[in-house]
């Protein structure tokens, strides 16, 4: 259940959004191998996010292309 104010802002068009990452990798160098085959193989992408899936995920939550999308973590 969303709070009052949330509630009330959402029927004037405001929203708010809430971005969690899982496994991103930042530099290939930081990772040891056997750690990335294992979040590659369990991801159903097959590899690692990147700094870039994260931004373009901020940038359409934000945009008025979502109209629909409210609630995703």
């Amino acid at each position: 259940m969303y709070p009052p104010t949330l509630a009330e802002h959402g029927m004037l068009g405001m929203t708010a959004h809430t971005a969690a990452k899982a496994a991103f990798q930042r530099n290939s160098d930081l990772y040891y191998q056997e750690v990335l085959d294992q979040f590659t193989s369990t991801s159903p992408a097959k590899r690692i996010g990147t700094p870039e899936d994260v931004a373009n995920l901020i940038v359409y939550l934000g945009s008025e292309a979502n109209i629909f999308v409210k609630q995703f973590v």
